[in-house]
């Protein structure tokens, strides 16, 4: 009987050992996990703290309230960028006909009024102009080719 004893004891020794060797590996296998759970309960908790009916309510605040002012917003926005993006357009051809017209100007002052208002002793004061309409633009034109003809008629003269 000592001698079956004493074998029942070993084997408890035997898987004691064992059982302490799987909880070692179990518990270091299971630091990663440990901290996940811990991470997910927290989670758990955080999102406990807003109920459905605050959610709701939430969502629905933001469907009823909020969305329709942004998108007026936006919309308004959209419209006044169209505005200035059409401003800008007008600016810059006005300022392209502008340039065309000054350099148009530039070449036959330079070229006919040094010859015929030299000769007629006439001089011209400097006159700066600022942006011009199209009508303006046209009736300018009109009046400088006029200028030209009398400067033509009177050198023949």
């Amino acid at each position: 009987m000592n001698r079956a004893l004493d074998e029942s004891i070993w084997h408890l020794e035997e898987s004691i050992s064992i059982l302490q060797d799987s909880l070692a590996s179990l518990d270091k296998n299971s630091r990663e996990t440990d901290y996940l759970s811990k991470k997910m309960l927290q989670c758990h908790t955080q999102h406990l703290l807003a109920t459905e009916f605050d959610m709701e309510r939430a969502t629905k605040d933001l469907n009823d309230e909020i969305d329709p002012i942004t998108k007026s917003l936006q919309d308004h926005l959209s419209k006044q960028l169209e505005r200035v993006q059409t401003d800008v357009n007008k600016l810059e051809e006005k300022y392209k006909k502008n340039q065309a017209m000054l350099a148009e100007d530039a070449s036959n002052n330079s070229d006919n009024d040094r010859k015929s208002l030299g000769d007629a002793k006439l001089s011209t004061p400097d006159v700066l102009m600022g942006p011009l309409s199209d009508d303006q633009f046209n009736e300018l034109k009109r009046l400088t080719a006029e200028i030209q003809a009398k400067k033509i008629e009177l050198e023949s003269l």
